[in-house]
């Protein structure tokens, strides 16, 4: 009788020991921050997109002082000198009567003037004390070309445009024939952007 209490002793003792092994739940040894190894695997480098347009080095501002003599010798070339009087006021003269007939760049006052150009296509000029005079939009052509819209619904003004370090040079495009609303379109591109550097203002 005492064997098999024994026995039975030792069964139960057994199956307890398996049960409680059963039981406890296995856990795993996490590794903290510190002693993660780090790794040299290499990160990605930021590409740019497909569809980003690069800005052009036209964008920004352009300063020069202006000059009448240049300003003229534009309008001769174009065939629009007959307009050049008009277009002499408010950029050199403040009244028509300022202008003499035989000389009509006599007593012209030679200021500081300049445009600029957004990224966004947005395009104005400043006076001489820094106030905004004009202002429009533009679209760029190619590496060398940006045109201006109309809103009289003529044709877009084309214009060349040159950058070598910090200077700007600008060739107005004038079409053939030219009449109409071309006229003065092209008389007011040609009194902006006559022959003549500008220099990027820092």
């Amino acid at each position: 009788m005492y064997h098999n209490l024994f026995r039975i002793t030792l069964l139960v003792t057994a199956i307890a020991i398996i049960l409680a092994a059963c039981a406890a739940p296995a856990t795993e040894a996490v590794p903290t921050e510190t002693e993660i190894a780090p790794t040299n695997t290499p990160q990605p480098t930021p590409t740019t997109s497909a569809t980003e347009v690069p800005v052009s080095p036209l964008v920004g501002e352009w300063q020069r002082v202006n000059s009448c003599a240049s300003f003229v010798q534009a309008f001769k070339e174009a065939g629009l000198i007959d307009l050049a009087p008009e277009w002499l006021v408010g950029n050199y003269f403040t009244s028509m009567e300022q202008i003499d007939d035989a000389d009509i760049c006599k007593g012209a006052t030679e200021v500081l003037h300049s445009h600029f150009f957004t990224a966004n296509g947005g395009f104005g000029s400043r006076d001489e004390k820094g106030r905004q005079v004009d202002d429009g939009s533009y679209q760029i052509v190619d590496d060398r070309t940006i045109t201006f819209p109309q809103e009289d619904g003529g044709l877009p003004i084309t214009v060349h445009f040159s950058i070598e370090g910090d200077t700007l040079m600008f060739e107005v495009v004038v079409p053939d024939p030219c009449v109409g609303s071309c006229r003065n379109n092209t008389a007011w591109a040609l009194s902006a952007f006559y022959p003549g550097p500008f220099q990027r203002v820092p």
